[in-house]
């Protein structure tokens, strides 16, 4: 993991959750109050994730789609950065976008 807050000063956008993120996040309160005040983490996790396989299909493609918009919405974001550091890099004359190869170490004898 990298220092606190250098991520927001690169500019990069948040990656994208998948569809049992977006399930844990709706149904993890009411799971927890039903293990029980003082339950650990890792039993309230477990429900949830029987819940989710135990999820009716049209429940679980409501989440799926949520995950697919967050997915796209990264890409996009992702692409425009790519466009944009493309644009500095042309902007700035003489210097090379790529770091040159490093040199290749000759084999002892």
């Amino acid at each position: 993991r990298g220092r606190r807050g250098e991520k927001e000063a690169s500019g990069e956008p948040d990656k994208p959750q998948s569809a049992l993120a977006y399930y844990t996040k709706a149904v993890r309160e009411a799971v927890a109050a039903e293990a029980g005040e003082g339950a650990p983490s890792s039993q309230v996790a477990k429900l949830v994730s029987e819940r989710w396989k135990g999820a009716p299909q049209e429940e679980r493609r409501r989440y799926e789609r949520v995950a697919r918009a967050d997915r796209e919405r990264y890409e996009i974001e992702m692409q425009a950065i790519q466009e944009r550091k493309a644009a500095m890099a042309a902007a700035r004359p003489g210097r090379k976008s790529v770091s040159p190869a490093k040199p290749e170490l000759s084999p002892r004898a």
